[in-house]
């Protein structure tokens, strides 16, 4: 049976993995791509595609978005806890007032209220609301970026130095392009409904790690750990807001916790292949 399938975000950096996966799918799913800035989507309008724009602080615009619409994707946004968890809340509410099936949702790892990383706790009511709103999900626990780790591979590549806070901590780093094509498989089969996902690289690594395989190549490069108020003054220092900043460093402070540790093979077992590896991803 053909449906539609809505990806909100879909100019954003996950989002716009999550549709390429799809279009390159090539399935005859009507594909609906939304943004809170619709002009960022033009190049899926003139591929053929549906766009339209959902605002997460605009019930209105979020119900027109989800309306014919089977499956939806929410993916996370970026703003303070309590707006977030707002916003979050209001999308799944309008999913299910626009009469969606099935609501995809991209959390992250060990979002429990308990975890040292300030967003979990919007991860954490997401996911309760979620499962709460009688609406088919499945909930898709994504653990660390690879590309969080693009700003201090460039510093090592240039002066030597692997520098972060949170660097004693091992994560299991999972690059965007892996993570659009197992949301993508997830969209595309509702057999996932019901499904809570770790989506995980195979192997954890510290900064330690990284040092050594950025050292084969033959520049030695060592790892330097500021202090968490060094990391955020130098984070405020760029003009980032104090949410960001205390979200970024509270992040470290989990995965000095060991709480992005932890290993999975649902990549593995959502597409019939292994995900990219920490060296693929720094020799590319």
């Amino acid at each position: 049976m053909n449906k539609t399938i809505v990806i909100t975000g879909a100019a954003g950096k996950l989002g716009s993995h999550v549709a390429q996966s799809l279009i390159a799918a090539n399935t005859n799913h009507t594909l609906r791509f939304a943004s809170r800035d619709v002009a960022k989507l033009t190049a899926f309008k003139d591929a053929g595609h549906d766009i339209t724009t959902a605002d997460f602080d605009n019930a209105d615009s979020l119900v027109q978005a989800f309306t014919g619409a089977d499956v939806a994707l929410i993916i996370s946004g970026d703003a303070p806890n309590d707006v977030r968890i707002a916003q979050h809340r209001r999308a799944i509410d309008a999913a299910k007032t626009a009469g969606v099936t099935r609501v995809v949702y991209t959390s992250f790892a060990n979002a429990t209220p308990s975890s040292k990383f300030t967003f979990a706790a919007i991860h954490a009511d997401t996911e309760a609301h979620l499962k709460a709103s009688g609406l088919a999900y499945t909930i898709l626990r994504n653990n660390a970026y690879a590309a969080n780790l693009d700003g201090a591979i460039a510093g090592a590549r240039e002066n030597g130095v692997l520098a972060g806070y949170g660097a004693q901590g091992k994560v299991a780093y999972i690059t965007h392009t892996n993570l659009g094509e197992a949301t993508a498989a997830v969209l595309l089969d509702d057999a996932h409904a019901g499904r809570t996902y770790e989506l995980s690289g195979e192997h954890a690594y510290d900064y330690a790690d990284i040092a050594a395989l950025l050292s084969e190549s033959g520049k030695t490069v060592t790892v330097f750990e500021p202090t968490a108020q060094e990391a955020a003054t130098k984070l405020a220092g760029f003009g980032l807001p104090d949410f960001l900043v205390e979200a970024i460093v509270s992040m470290g402070d989990a995965t000095n916790a060991g709480e992005y540790t932890a290993t999975s093979t649902d990549f593995v077992t959502l597409t019939g292949r292994k995900p990219t590896t920490l060296a693929e991803y720094l020799q590319a």
